[in-house]
């Protein structure tokens, strides 16, 4: 197999960048959302749990580009980020106008599921201050240029892993799922993992230092 030349940390500025939006996160902890009259509060948002796992986790240089109302949620959400390790320096700001008419930080309510209960969510998040960009407010050119930070997206087609199985398992006839998967594939099969993830390596790598804002498919011809 061929190796790649993984560019040196000394060399980059971050580790991850996430882009995305977060919310603020109320726990009613074990009790339920409806009757609870106390909350933890807790910072969250898809993309943004991912960087903060690997701060915390693996110790990785992690930065956020969202955007916050500037009001007091806004500045609790931004103390929440810095306590998980995470740069804040390109988070941005946008005047409150003191009810959330223009601009609002998002509220996600979470309770925990118990037995056959499953969790309960709900959303409070219109008007958020993230969904109301346009284009130009976030300087890409500093990002991707003096940073030198790279975007690309690998989309690959369905992988054979050990949670698949776990899929096609609970549908109480492994084999027929399987062939269903297989048969949406034009190449007849699954991927295997070995087939993604030097991908992966080569993104990583400096050899594909000239490569930036790609959406890359491998997907055994799916989405041809």
């Amino acid at each position: 197999m061929k190796s790649f030349n993984i560019k040196p940390t000394s060399q980059c500025r971050y580790d991850i960048l996430s882009l995305g939006e977060i919310m603020l996160r109320l726990d009613p902890g074990e009790g339920r959302i409806r009757t609870s009259r106390q909350f933890n509060v807790w910072e969250g948002g898809g993309e943004y749990n991912v960087a903060r796992g690997l701060r915390r986790c693996f110790g990785q240089r992690a930065a956020v580009v969202t955007a916050f109302a500037k009001n007091e949620l806004g500045l609790l959400m931004e103390d929440l980020i810095l306590q998980g390790g995470v740069d804040t320096s390109l988070i941005k700001w946008v005047d409150y106008d003191g009810i959330g008419r223009e601009v609002r930080n998002g509220l996600y309510f979470l309770e925990r599921g118990y037995g056959i209960r499953g969790a309960v969510g709900c959303s409070d998040r219109g008007n958020t201050t993230i969904s109301q960009l346009t284009a130009g407010e976030i300087d890409w050119d500093y990002i991707f240029g003096d940073l030198g930070v790279r975007c690309n997206a690998i989309c690959p087609g369905t992988v054979h892993t050990p949670s698949h199985d776990d899929r096609l398992n609970a549908t109480g006839d492994y084999d027929a799922a399987l062939e269903a998967f297989k048969s949406r594939q034009p190449m007849g099969r699954l991927a295997d993992s070995g087939e993604i993830s030097p991908l992966v390596l080569y993104l990583l790598s400096e050899e594909s230092r000239f490569i930036t804002g790609q959406t890359i498919a491998i997907d055994g011809g799916w989405s041809a």
